[in-house]
């Protein structure tokens, strides 16, 4: 059995979407790795998968939500597809969030676990019967303020309690960190092997290994991410391009319209 229920709403400042997922046997197919530049949250149901999250792997349980940032890459991996995976995601634009919940958001762990007795429990569970119950144009008024609601309660969650991952790798966290921070770089693995001392081979299969994504694919999307950012942020596609330390127009233009749908011109802010 497959139950997804999608909603979304866009306009110049904000992007919403918001899904609902049931499968009764879940495909790994279904969930490639995937990286962009909105928020995005995942709630967690029932399943027996694991979500990845940058050099981290996290064993998922009820009541877990995770928080993807903007630029962050994230994954998850059906561990036995004989389990029926049931989760809500939510992906949202910066400007969506709320003034009084932004430094939380800034400052967000990966994961939460969000108790029985917590109002957002009870939300989610409101939110999942309203999802079954009703069409997409009955919900579309609702869901808007309900996550917000939700964000705002995140903001008051507090818990010593961190959730450390079943997996991690100091040393691709530090080679994520360094590609994040530098975007406008020409980075290859033979430049990061020299930088962190290791060889070539071992950062690619590594690399590859724990993230399920090439290096270079992995340093090509978040190039092509920081350009978008870059447009919608006032700069011509060939500002950009320039910035991005890309030598070929052609090339360039090809990547962004094949990984983010569109030609670059077209996701420039209108005044």
């Amino acid at each position: 059995m497959v139950y997804n229920k999608n909603i979304m709403e866009t306009n110049n400042v904000h992007i919403y979407k918001s899904s609902y997922s049931f499968r009764g046997i879940p495909d790994q197919k279904d969930y490639a790795n995937h990286i962009h530049n909105t928020y995005e949250i995942l709630y967690f149901l029932q399943g027996n998968v694991q979500m990845i999250m940058g050099g981290n792997v996290y064993k998922m349980k009820k009541g877990d939500l995770f928080i993807a940032r903007p630029f962050t890459y994230h994954s998850v991996k059906v561990v036995d597809k004989s389990v029926p995976y049931e989760r809500f995601v939510f992906n949202f634009s910066e400007d969506f969030i709320p003034k009084i919940s932004k430094e939380f958001f800034k400052n967000a762990r990966d994961v939460y676990n969000i108790p029985s007795s917590h109002p957002i429990y009870g939300l989610m569970e409101e939110w999942k019967k309203i999802c079954l119950e009703n069409s997409i144009q009955d919900i579309e008024e609702a869901q808007r303020e309900l996550f917000k609601t939700v964000i705002t309660l995140l903001s008051t969650f507090i818990t010593e309690k961190e959730i450390k991952p079943v997996k991690t790798n100091k040393l691709i966290e530090k080679i994520l960190e360094y590609i994040d921070e530098h975007p406008t770089e020409k980075i290859t693995a033979q430049n990061l092997a020299e930088k962190f001392f290791v060889s070539t081979s071992w950062i690619v299969h590594t690399f590859k290994t724990h993230l399920d994504i090439s290096l270079m694919d992995y340093v090509n999307k978040k190039r092509i991410l920081y350009a978008q950012f870059l447009i919608n942020n006032g700069l011509s596609p060939t500002q950009a391009y320039e910035q991005c330390n890309y030598t070929d127009y052609s090339t360039f233009y090809r990547q962004y319209k094949k990984f983010i749908g569109s030609v670059p011109k077209l996701d420039k802010k209108q005044d």
